[in-house]
């Protein structure tokens, strides 16, 4: 009978720590910091495509093509919702969307 106490005790402290362990995981995941800050605002200036960045001739309409990773482009710092206006390196005024797999050149 001793045995068969002890057994469930400890199963029951096992699992104890168990959940306690889950919730610090996901607490700590849940406010860890995402790899690329989102942009608040218009960043001006030279941004470069960390990741395929799909590219608009106007606001959600016309799709011309894409950046590719590590292709360089300028933010105008226009902004219409959620698409912001930059300028590729042929001198085209184009449209991306705020936040997607880009960041600042300088980063």
């Amino acid at each position: 009978m001793e045995g068969k106490r002890f057994k469930f005790l400890l199963l029951f402290f096992l699992f104890i720590v168990f959940i306690l362990l889950a919730e610090g995981v996901y607490y700590w995941r849940s406010t860890k910091k995402s790899p690329t800050p989102e942009l608040t605002q218009p960043y001006l200036g030279e941004m470069v495509a960390t990741g395929r960045v799909e590219v608009f001739l106007s606001p959600g309409e016309n799709k011309v093509g894409y950046f590719v990773p590590g292709q360089k482009f300028t933010s105008t710092g226009d902004q219409e919702g959620s698409w912001v206006q930059v300028i590729d390196a042929d001198g085209y005024e184009l449209w991306i969307e705020k936040n997607g797999d880009y960041q600042p050149a300088s980063q």
